[in-house]
């Protein structure tokens, strides 16, 4: 018996260390192109690309794992927050979309710069650390170039120097410099300028690369968010017909929280209707939005008080469709229950 349990343990011990040599080393980000979603659960060298992105981003605390796990989960989360997306936690098409268009911005010919992605929010000091091989940036004297931190406005925030990490007569030369201000961004958003070292003083040899950065200590403390309104006109308006109505999706800002979707029913529950959009959610005084809970992909919406009055047929489905839809906008969701002091309704709910 000890001998088995001895052979567990050592192909326990040997699944670590394999995992740990597929993933634990993993390089820089660098330009990242995933080509599958990537959610709770996944294992493979894909997951570990996004860990290290997140990582670098500094929303990832642990190194790249290859394994989709909660903290992963977090930091997509916390990452899509960041950029305006529906915080579900899943890398889906969007999120993808935005991981690669960042990603590939932050690098260019003969540069690298590993500390800081594209569209970061930064602070000082700050840490700035890269390489450099050929395409212009070459290191000369110590050096590789220098960086300037500005604000949208063109206002020199810091300035620093690239200055070489051991030998700089060699290939893939490492760099560091730390960027030290008191000077206050007077805009949310601005850019790290790097320029290199031009021994020849030639103007065809200049080289310049530009990172997009936001200020965090100007960043927005709002998130962007959708509720499902009604249009009954004669309008042409887009929208999904139901019912009796155009169903169209608003957008809404509202305070960031992580618990986007009862952030979404909150708002449309406090909606006050303008133009020719209406909510029957607002019509009833007497219904109060109480929480949301997940269950698997099914969105359990309770509700306290009374529905009602009604006012025909075209009533009746209002307040399920505004629920249904409003669930609807984020990708995990794929039906919705509606509770009403903690009764089933006894809907014909749609499956999306």
């Amino acid at each position: 018996m000890k001998t088995v349990a001895m052979k567990k343990v050592y192909v326990a011990i040997v699944a670590v260390v394999a995992a740990v040599g597929l993933y634990g080393q993993v390089a820089a980000a660098g330009c990242v192109d995933l080509k599958t979603s990537l959610y709770i659960g996944r294992r493979n060298s894909e997951v570990a690309l996004l860990q290290r992105f997140l990582y670098d981003r500094g929303l990832l605390a642990v190194s790249p794992t290859g394994y989709f796990g909660f903290k992963t989960m977090a930091a997509v989360r916390a990452f899509q927050g960041q950029q305006g997306l529906s915080q579900v936690g899943v890398a889906g098409p969007l999120t993808r979309a935005k991981i690669k268009t960042l990603s590939c911005a932050g690098s260019a010919a003969g540069l690298r710069i590993s500390s800081v992605m594209p569209d970061q929010a930064v602070s000082l000091p700050l840490v700035i650390k890269g390489t450099a091989n050929g395409g212009g940036w070459n290191a000369f004297e110590g050096e590789v170039g220098s960086v300037r931190l500005l604000d949208a406005a063109g206002k020199t925030i810091a300035t620093g120097i690239l200055t070489v990490q051991g030998e700089w007569m060699q290939p893939n030369v490492k760099f560091e410099t730390v960027l030290r201000s008191d000077i206050k961004p007077s805009t949310p958003t601005g850019s790290l300028v790097f320029v290199n070292s031009n021994a020849s003083g030639l103007a065809e040899r200049d080289r310049t690369h530009v990172i997009p950065v936001r200020f965090a200590s100007l960043a927005s403390e709002n998130m962007a968010i959708k509720i499902a309104l009604l249009d009954d006109s004669d309008s042409s308006a887009n929208g999904k017909v139901r019912a009796c109505d155009k169903v169209v999706m608003a957008n809404r800002t509202v305070n960031r929280s992580p618990a986007v979707l009862d952030a979404a029913l909150r708002e449309l529950f406090s909606y006050q209707p303008a133009n020719s959009l209406r909510s029957f959610v607002a019509s009833q005084a007497n219904l109060k939005f109480s929480r949301v809970v997940m269950d698997g992909s099914t969105a359990k919406i309770y509700l306290t008080g009374s529905i009602g009055p009604l006012g025909g047929v075209c009533d009746d489905p209002r307040l399920q469709i505004q629920l249904e839809e409003t669930a609807f906008q984020f990708d995990t969701v794929r039906s919705a229950k509606v509770y009403v002091n903690n009764v089933l309704q006894d809907w014909n709910y749609t499956q999306r």
